[in-house]
C-alpha cells in the first residue's frame, strides 16, 4: 500500500526529504541566515518579498535560506562596506538594495572593491516634480511646465523672484542621503553645461539645494501639504513615493508632473555583499528570486515599476 503513494516524507534529525517524485527539501534546524539592508522607500516591498521567498524553502547546501530585510539609509550602508568607523551598521549586511546604482558605484570607488559585478535591478521609479493637485492645475493654466532649470534660484533664471504661476520653491532630497538627490545634481549639471557661468550656476544650485533639502522623501512630501510657509511648493521625488503618500487620502492629493526635458529613472539594485561563500550563494538566490514574477508583482503593487522598466 505504501508503495502506491506518490511521495513519502521522511524526517530524520530535522532534515525533511521528499521521496517518490518529490525534490529534496531543506533543513530548517541550521538555516543560512541572510541579512539584507534596504533603502527606506523600497524596504516595505522587500520585506514582503522576503517573507514570500522564505516560504519557498530555497536550499543552499541542503540548508534552508532565511532572509531578513532591515531598513537602512544607503549612506550608512556605504560607510559600513568601505570600512569607516563612524556612522556605520553594527554588522556588515549580506545583501544591499540601494535607491540608486550610484551608491554601488560610489562604494566601489571608495574602497569596496570586492563587491561582485552584475547586480540585479529589483525595481525602478522615475523622478517626478510633485505638488498638490490644485497647484498643478494653477501651473497648467498659467502655462508653466516643470523643467530642470527650476532647481536653480530664480536669480539664475534671470529674475529676482518667481512669477505667481511658478513654484516659489523646488525642494530636492539631500544628495548625501538619497539617490534622488544624486540624480538631481546630475540633471542640474546637464542643464547648465560647462564653463565659468555654468560653474557659478551650479554653485548657486548646491547652496539652494542645501538650504531646502530634506532627509527623506516622506519629509519632502509632508512639507508640500504644509501651507504655513511656502505657497506654491514643488518637490523632486521618485514617482513611487507620491503613490505611497496618496494612500493616506486627501482632499487635495499630490500629483506627479514630468519635466519637459525628460527625466531620470532611479533603479533599485540588489548587490551581494556577503563575504562567507555559503551566505553569498544564499544572498544571490534571493536576488534572483526578486527578479521573478511573484516579487515583481509585490514591487508593482507598492507603486514601483518593474525592474526592467
Amino acid at each position: 500500500m505504501l508503495a502506491t503513494l506518490g511521495a513519502v516524507a521522511i524526517v530524520v534529525a530535522g532534515v525533511v526529504v521528499a521521496l517518490g517524485g518529490g525534490a529534496v527539501l531543506c533543513s530548517a534546524r541550521e538555516p543560512v541566515l541572510v541579512s539584507v539592508a534596504a533603502a527606506a522607500d523600497v524596504a516595505p516591498a522587500a520585506m514582503e518579498a522576503a517573507g514570500r521567498f522564505n516560504e519557498t524553502k530555497t536550499a543552499v547546501g541542503g540548508r534552508c535560506v532565511l532572509v531578513q530585510v532591515t531598513e537602512h539609509p544607503p549612506a550608512t550602508v556605504l560607510r559600513t562596506l568601505i570600512g569607516d568607523r563612524a556612522g556605520v551598521l553594527r554588522e556588515r549586511p549580506d545583501g544591499w538594495i540601494a535607491d540608486s546604482s550610484a551608491w554601488i558605484r560610489l562604494a566601489r570607488q571608495q574602497g569596496a572593491s570586492t563587491l561582485p559585478a552584475g547586480e540585479s535591478v529589483v525595481a525602478t521609479s522615475p523622478l517626478v516634480f510633485a505638488t498638490r493637485q490644485s497647484l498643478a492645475g494653477r501651473f497648467s493654466v498659467g502655462g508653466t511646465e516643470m523643467n530642470w532649470r527650476m532647481v536653480f534660484p530664480s536669480t539664475v533664471r534671470g529674475r529676482l523672484t518667481p512669477t505667481e504661476d511658478e513654484p516659489d520653491i523646488v525642494r530636492v532630497p539631500d544628495p548625501s542621503l538619497a539617490g534622488a538627490g544624486i540624480a538631481t545634481v546630475a540633471a542640474a549639471r546637464d542643464v547648465v553645461g560647462t564653463g565659468p557661468e555654468a560653474d557659478k550656476a551650479l554653485t548657486a544650485f548646491v547652496r539652494w539645494a542645501q538650504a531646502g533639502s530634506a532627509p527623506d522623501y516622506h519629509s519632502l512630501l509632508d512639507a508640500v501639504d504644509d501651507r504655513t510657509f511656502w505657497q506654491r511648493p514643488v518637490v523632486i521625488v521618485p514617482e513611487q513615493s507620491v503613490h505611497r503618500h496618496n494612500l493616506r487620502g486627501s482632499d487635495d492629493p499630490l500629483v506627479a508632473l514630468h519635466p519637459r526635458e525628460g527625466t531620470i529613472t532611479l533603479d533599485y539594485p540588489y548587490v551581494v555583499t556577503a563575504t562567507d561563500p555559503a551566505v553569498a550563494e544564499a544572498s544571490a538566490a534571493f536576488a534572483g528570486w526578486l527578479e521573478g514574477p511573484q516579487a515583481q508583482e509585490i514591487v508593482r503593487r507598492a507603486g514601483f515599476r518593474s525592474g526592467d522598466g
